[in-house]
């Protein structure tokens, strides 16, 4: 009996951790765009604990939500870092260390600067390609965070929208990485773009078990959905 009363403690405390995380995201959302308390009836929120926003007005049909993880809330060029641990959750100093690392070891090939200082300091304040980021976070699975070990670079070409994105993943744009997450972008600045014409999606990285929600919702056939370009 003791045991049974245990186990239903700690099913009560992972419901609670659950709802607290649901009203954070829904407070925040509502603090950053200064919306009355009544406007909370806008929410869905289904027994799985996900969240609808309401219909963004902007082109890609994604919300804004300014997050910069840097513990100095800086920026460094640093995008591929921060889309990495807004997107896993991820401790941020964690992911910077193997991107670091990664780099280090493996940039002799690069004879100029990127993004100014990358081949000189080796620090991945100098920018990534799509090919560091997939071997940052392979690294990461294999010895520190091992959910990571089901995420995958997929090959999208299409454009910047809702619609043509997996719910959770990172997305590559023109030398620039960005974590998209249920309906919104999480960063520093705003990169959805400021006009009608919407970006270009270069290749996105996503759990596999997302990538086939995504796949099942567009019929398994990306490009007779209107996806792929």
């Amino acid at each position: 009996m003791r045991s049974t009363g245990g186990n239903l403690k700690k099913t009560r405390c992972l419901r609670l951790t659950n709802i607290c995380h649901v009203l954070h995201y829904v407070l925040q959302w509502f603090t950053s765009r200064k919306c009355s308390i009544s406007s909370l009836t806008i929410f869905l929120i289904t027994k799985r604990m996900t969240i609808s926003f309401p219909k963004s007005s902007h082109p890609s049909g994604l919300h804004f939500f300014k997050r910069n993880p840097h513990p100095k809330k800086e920026d460094h060029g640093d995008c591929g870092v921060r889309a990495l641990t807004l997107a896993t959750g991820t401790d941020y100093s964690r992911v910077k260390y193997y991107a670091d690392k990664w780099i280090q070891e493996t940039d002799y090939e690069y004879s100029e600067p990127c993004w100014g200082y990358r081949t000189r300091y080796k620090t991945s304040y100098g920018g990534m390609t799509a090919g560091d980021l997939t071997s940052i976070i392979y690294e990461i699975a294999r010895s520190y965070n091992t959910k990571l070990r089901k995420w995958y670079h997929h090959s999208l070409r299409t454009n910047f929208h809702l619609d043509n994105l997996p719910s959770v993943c990172i997305v590559e744009q023109c030398q620039h990485f960005v974590c998209v997450k249920d309906g919104a972008i999480y960063d520093s600045w705003d990169s959805r773009g400021k006009t009608k014409k919407l970006k270009e999606v270069k290749s996105v990285w996503c759990s596999d078990n997302v990538w086939n929600d995504f796949m099942t919702k567009h019929n398994g056939d990306l490009r007779a959905a209107g996806v792929c370009k």
